[in-house]
């Protein structure tokens, strides 16, 4: 849930500098609605604050590869224009306390009243904090917040892409071309007829830095068969890897995410992946050994891509003669009855009576 800081104008309404942190509240829910039109301080400190932390339109219109994707929603100075006699400026959290120290250090220079209601404070164009008692507190944080310079979302995937190069490509992990906003780095190799890929997804909230790690692959076999049965359909996005677990599912215990702020929290996330991750992807090169997973994977496995949630285990255990395949089948179906009327989503019993038919008529299981 993102905050918001009130900034208002006091001098511009004819109004006192109140005396207390209500009555600044109860100013602003009165004059919330009012237009006075816009207010050149309001547009000069979004100008201001731009140029520290540019809008979407000034990065979609910047040439620079290392320009990062702007941490705003809309254009400060368009949402600015459009304020009346208050000015709710959202804070979106991947600026941290950095952000929050620039625009009261710019607000109050341009004599503008801020209201954090969220934190309980004000703060006053002559530097008095709302209410008093808070003052020692905020005059810390403002020496401290210029020092809490946290590496950008591009710096931190550059970081990440020098750790996890070198330690990839005794594996045969390489890595594939990265778009300028992109959020994730990847790595590649290929494997028997098909391809293994590593992902790291870096995800910014409220100033610290996570990592969802995934592991996905294609095999030949899986993708020969899906593509005879689909068709064009197994150019879904969702067809395009044949497997796809979360890393930090095969943790115990279980976690959602790994943070990536300190060099420790770097060094436990591959740790994780060299114990568990990349193992796994070894012995998940063939048919074979994705059947093996399939079979060995606890029935309480939360993978994204569990074998009753993918048409991969089905087909790995015809072609293995997996006794379980009947078992398996049942729960597949149970599974797809829920998006049947989803004409958008492969996972359907049409398509799910077409796979079991053609594996049927048309495909003998593996020898030995």
């Amino acid at each position: 849930m993102s905050q918001v800081l009130e900034v208002i104008d006091l001098d511009r309404l004819g109004l006192p500098q109140p005396k207390t942190i209500f009555e600044l509240a109860k100013l602003i829910a009165a004059r919330r609605e009012d237009n006075p039109g816009p207010n050149p301080k309001f547009i000069d400190l979004a100008r201001r604050i731009s140029a520290l932390y540019p809008g979407p339109e000034a990065v979609a219109a910047s040439a620079d590869p290392e320009v990062e994707a702007s941490i705003w929603v809309e254009d400060p100075v368009q949402d600015a224009q459009r304020a009346g006699a208050v000015w709710g400026v959202d804070l979106p959290p991947q600026g941290g306390s950095k952000l929050l120290h620039d625009l009261i250090d710019q607000g109050r220079q341009l004599g503008l009243t801020m209201l954090l209601d969220s934190m309980g404070v004000a703060f006053l164009p002559d530097g008095q904090v709302l209410p008093a008692g808070r003052q020692r507190e905020w005059d810390i944080f403002m020496e401290m917040a210029p020092e809490q310079k946290r590496p950008t979302m591009g710096q931190m995937l550059k970081r990440l892409e020098a750790l996890c190069g070198p330690r990839l490509a005794p594996h045969g992990y390489r890595p594939l071309p990265r778009e300028r906003k992109a959020t994730a780095i990847e790595y590649r190799r290929a494997v028997d007829g098909g391809w293994q890929q590593v992902r790291f997804s870096l995800v910014q909230t409220y100033g610290h830095f996570y990592v969802l790690v995934i592991l996905t692959g294609q095999c030949a076999p899986v993708r020969g068969i899906l593509t005879a049965v689909l068709g064009p359909e197994v150019s879904h996005w969702e067809w395009e890897k044949d497997y796809h677990l979360y890393l930090q599912m095969l943790g115990f215990p279980k976690r959602s995410r790994f943070y990536v702020d300190t060099p420790e929290q770097i060094e436990e996330m591959f740790a994780m992946l060299e114990s568990a991750g990349l193992p796994l992807l070894d012995r998940v090169r063939t048919v074979a050994g994705l059947d093996r997973m399939y079979s060995e994977a606890p029935d309480t496995a939360e993978w994204h891509g569990a074998r009753d949630r993918r048409f991969t285990a089905l087909i790995c255990a015809h072609l293995t003669r997996n006794p379980r395949f009947a078992e398996w089948e049942a729960r597949v179906r149970e599974f797809v009855k829920k998006d049947d009327e989803n004409l958008r989503s492969p996972y359907r019993t049409d398509n799910l009576d077409r796979l079991l038919a053609y594996l049927r008529e048309h495909v003998k299981p593996l020898e030995g």
